[in-house]
């Protein structure tokens, strides 16, 4: 059956998109946006109804619905794929209610609790009932299980012999409290600790594991939760001061999302026609840009976001300040992690997502495989039922690119994308360098109102004035409107990557307003730390007995710098600490020179050169300065360095073993033994222990091996010799003679590890020192 979408219905009837969503949820269909279809037999009842001039009040006399039953035990859980399916809903609606209202991010194979179950589906209008013949728990039996289960912990807690036994049971029921949903092999851990008394303890670290992933889960809401926060505050920003006879519409901000080398760069590359991913060292996006297309009349702003993980912060930065997500995957890769991090962060900024299917020119493109695995996470295509827009494109050769642009500005359409170009402006600050000629820089999107040439800005902790502005093409320009990215000169220091710009009445309440920011700030680094745990007291000890690697880091912006520090920040080694000395935007100078000579640490530079004064410092100081262009390198090397610091592997390796089976007296050795290799190989020279009854009796090396009356240098497995061992002749038959070997290994990279940290933990104050042990 045909199908018609829902903003083209609403055309067809004079009517708002808005209205006739609301119309079709009164006659209970689940649709969620313009962009959703519906099928041509309820399109002609909706026609019906809008021409017939009923309207509303024909739909509220319309019969209800019957009311739907999910039949489920109690206690059973699901998989929250499973529940979407038998609640009659799509999958993403489940997320959206479960960020919402719970601020949980649910993947289609996580199972879900009874209770959290029983909720979900009075929100989506279905009664929980149980199995026909079986009887219900009442309220207070599930309590008396309760009790009963917690006078077991506690028993199996005194029985327990020593504290380690009653630290597990309690990680046993922090798992079961988590608020996250928890695999069931978890619950299994814990109900062995709880059972097994004194056993506890040999099942300790298993279930500290598995507390370990509750909070890398944990970890992942927190994420959610933060860029959630942030698009609210914008969102209530953008409120502030409008008015509604001066809203204008605006041009769309577009941020394209995805992972490493799916060809977002070069998507924007077709789309401006300029050729920027060639520019790019290594045709890697390294920082955020924007620029401005127009397409059949009306200007789209696109943010080009970074693919590296280590940007991630940059990224959730974009999705804060966009409207609509074009995510790209690669048709020949399909869905990688970095894909993943790009959803929620969409999906955490309520902005809507068209996903662009790219590469499908290759031979081995495959852009069914990528819908299925979008549609496992909830991004369900609309041909397939859903309500996201699939593009299948090659932005090497430009197809499908037009249709993109297309669904852009009809989503834009849609959702009626509007400010007011009067009211007190402000923007976002989306990238900060040095530049050498001109001074502190700033990319800055504007928000609402009317950013001008001579206007006054705050932004973080630095103010100025707007002395000059440059379009996304380098054309200086007077003025800037809403949506509109442009370059500004003109504020007295670099501003952190992420921070609002605000407009003011004058300079001197731009300093006051830095001023009072730079207290608050200050105040907050005096208040008292909270007191020490025992365990952190201890985990201090161990860090202050570990190695340090010291660094001081350049970068050429300051998205570049929070990236850079980022990334150091996931680098970790049970052995080495990294401590961030010092971190700026600029050159490398004649200061940094000095203070990684007091400090005995290693300077790093990103995309920035080294000044004049800081080479005449480095031909009297030997510092190691390293610059990079590419982030993969930087990150290799530091970890290179690390492994550096550390002493080589080295252990011992049996080379073989011979039982004594004769003595003999030799006047040129004293005493030597006849022996039987029996594994391995007896080698002149190497050292040896004498083994009796399991115990060493003595060390010393091989000084004497013969082959009848032959000087051999070694003798294989299942062969006779005689041995004759430096300084001992006290041979019993019996003995065992264990030839080894010192082995040294060099440390290997994969030793250091990376580990998942919040993003915003990247962004650190100026003022203090950052220490990442």
């Amino acid at each position: 059956m045909s199908k018609i979408r829902i903003h083209q219905l609403a055309k067809e009837l004079g009517m708002s998109t808005k209205e006739l969503i609301e119309l079709l949820h009164q006659l209970g269909e689940d649709v969620k946006g313009g962009l959703s279809t519906i099928d041509e037999s309820t399109a002609e009842a909706v026609r019906h109804i809008a021409l017939e001039g009923k309207g509303m009040e024909a739909v509220k006399a319309a019969p209800k619905r019957r009311e739907k039953v999910l039949t489920l035990s109690r206690g059973e859980r699901l998989p929250a794929g499973e529940l979407a399916s038998r609640l009659g809903i799509r999958f993403n609606r489940l997320v959206d209610w479960a960020l919402k209202k719970k601020g949980i991010l649910i993947t289609p194979p996580m199972e879900l609790e009874y209770a959290f179950i029983v909720e979900a589906a009075e929100a989506f209008g279905v009664k929980v009932e149980a199995p026909a013949g079986v009887e219900e728990v009442t309220e207070a039996e599930e309590v008396g299980v309760v009790e009963a289960a917690g006078v077991e912990k506690a028993e199996a807690a005194e029985e327990a012999e020593g504290v380690e036994a009653v630290e597990a049971v309690k990680a046993a029921e922090a798992v079961e409290t988590a608020e996250v949903s928890v695999p069931v092999e978890v619950g299994e851990v814990g109900e062995e600790v709880r059972e097994g008394g004194a056993e506890a303890v040999g099942v300790k670290e298993e279930v500290r594991e598995q507390v370990a992933e509750v909070t890398a889960l944990t970890d992942v809401r927190k994420i959610v939760s933060e860029v959630a926060k942030g698009a609210e505050r914008i969102r209530r920003a953008r409120e502030a001061g409008v008015v509604l006879e001066r809203m204008r519409e605006r041009p769309p901000v577009v941020t394209v999302m995805g992972h490493v080398d799916h060809g977002k760069t070069t998507l924007l590359d077709y789309v401006r026609k300029t050729n920027v991913a060639m520019q790019e060292v290594g045709q890697i996006t390294q920082r955020i840009g924007a620029s401005v297309v127009e397409h059949g009349g009306k200007k789209i702003v696109f943010i080009d976001t970074p693919g590296h993980e280590a940007f991630t912060a940059l990224r959730a930065r974009g999705a804060q300040v966009t409207d609509i997500a074009v995510l790209v995957v690669a048709a020949d890769d399909g869905v990688m992690p970095q894909t993943i991090e790009a959803i929620n962060h969409a999906r955490a900024a309520n902005v809507p997502i068209i996903v662009a299917i790219n590469k499908i020119d290759k031979p081995n493109a495959n852009p069914d495989r990528v819908r299925t695995q979008l549609a496992e996470i909830g991004l369900v295509p609309v041909e397939w039922g859903g309500n996201t827009e699939f593009v299948e494109i090659s932005a090497l050769r430009g197809d499908g690119v037009e249709d993109l642009l297309e669904l852009i500005l009809l989503q834009a359409e849609i959702m009626e994308l509007k400010a007011d170009p009067e009211a007190p402006t402000w923007g976002v600050i989306l990238e900060s360098e040095m530049d050498p000629k001109r001074g502190p820089a700033a990319t800055v999107i504007v928000q609402q109102g009317t950013l001008r040439v001579g206007d006054f800005v705050v932004a973080g902790y630095t103010c100025g004035r707007v002395r000059a502005m440059f379009d996304d093409k380098g054309r200086e320009v007077k003025s800037a409107t809403p949506s509109i990215p442009v370059r500004i000169y003109g504020l007295e220091e670099v501003p952190e990557a992420g921070d609002i710009l605000e407009v003011v009445a004058d300079a001197k309440e731009g300093r006051e307003i830095v001023e009072q920011r730079r207290a608050e700030a200050q105040e907050l680094s005096r208040r008292p730390a909270k007191p020490l745990t025992l365990e952190e007291f201890f985990q201090r000890v161990q860090q202050s007995e570990r190695k340090e690697l010291k660094l001081i880091v350049k970068a050429d912006a300051q998205g570049s710098l929070d990236a850079i520090v980022f990334a150091l920040q996931r680098l970790e080694h049970p052995e080495i600490g990294i401590s961030i000395i010092h971190r700026g935007v600029g050159n490398v100078s004649e200061s940094d020179v000095m203070l990684a000579v007091a400090s005995e640490a290693i300077i790093i530079g990103f995309n920035v050169r080294v000044d004049p004064g800081a080479r005449r410092a480095l031909q009297r100081d030997r510092v190691d300065v390293r610059i990079y262009q590419i982030i993969y390198d930087l990150i290799d090397d530091v970890k290179r360095a690390i492994l550096g610091m550390l002493e080589p592997v080295r252990y011992e390796r049996v080379v073989g073993v011979a039982e004594v089976r004769a003595t003999f007296k030799s006047g040129k050795f004293g005493v030597v033994a006849g022996c039987y290799v029996k594994r391995g190989k007896i080698v002149l020279g190497l050292p040896c222990r004498v083994i009796r009854d399991g115990e060493v009796v003595y060390e010393g090396k091989i000084s004497s091996l013969r082959r009848y009356q032959e000087e051999r240098q070694e003798i294989p497995e299942g062969m006779e010799c005689g041995i004759g061992v430096e300084g001992f002749t006290e041979y019993q038959v019996g003995d065992t003679i264990e030839v080894y070997t010192i082995v040294q290994e060099e440390r290997q990279i994969s030793e250091v590890h990376e580990r998942p940290v919040h993003w915003e933990a990247a962004i650190i104050t100026h003022e203090g020192e950052n220490h990442l042990t």
